[in-house]
């Protein structure tokens, strides 16, 4: 793991995101000047996972998909957040999103490991993922992710 900006975990996640769907909007916020101690391919690869998943839903949902990436700080945190305009999860999946193999789509192309990867690629930088339903409809998945500070270490013998 390096220290990689917010603003290049962002630039790398909604590359990989254009990759599949290159006309797809995705608004950009980045709020956060802190760096995180991350595997940078790892983890654009589980942002751009949750981004192409919000779209896809969105664009199932809305004439309009909307998909937006926020990262900010919030005390010992770096937050991303991946939000979209779809109809929400159902609380009756909600318990079972990350199992392996569970999937909503459709089965013929999808395995159902995307969260749960995802999950565990958050697990692997000692972060947590936590999931709300938007009110008025979308979903927002949020990655807390340690904060790292350079200054920090450099002063630790």
């Amino acid at each position: 793991l390096v220290p990689i900006s917010s603003q290049q975990l962002a630039e790398a996640s909604v590359r990989r995101f254009h990759d599949k769907y290159p006309n797809a909007p995705v608004t950009v916020e980045v709020q956060s000047q802190r760096q995180v101690l991350a595997d940078e391919s790892h983890l654009s690869e589980a942002v751009c996972n949750l981004l192409c998943n919000g779209y896809e839903a969105a664009a199932q949902h809305s004439p309009t998909p909307q998909v937006a990436l926020r990262i900010r700080n919030e005390r010992m945190w770096t937050i991303v957040s991946v939000e979209d305009n779809g109809p929400g999860i159902p609380p009756e999946i909600r318990n079972h999103i990350f199992d392996p193999f569970f999937t909503s789509k459709n089965t013929n192309y999808n395995w159902g490991m995307g969260l749960y990867y995802v999950r565990k690629i958050v697990r692997s930088h000692l972060g947590r993922l936590r999931l709300e339903n938007r009110t008025g409809g979308g979903t927002v998945f949020l990655m807390l992710l340690p904060a790292y500070d350079a200054r920090r270490r450099e002063r630790e013998p």
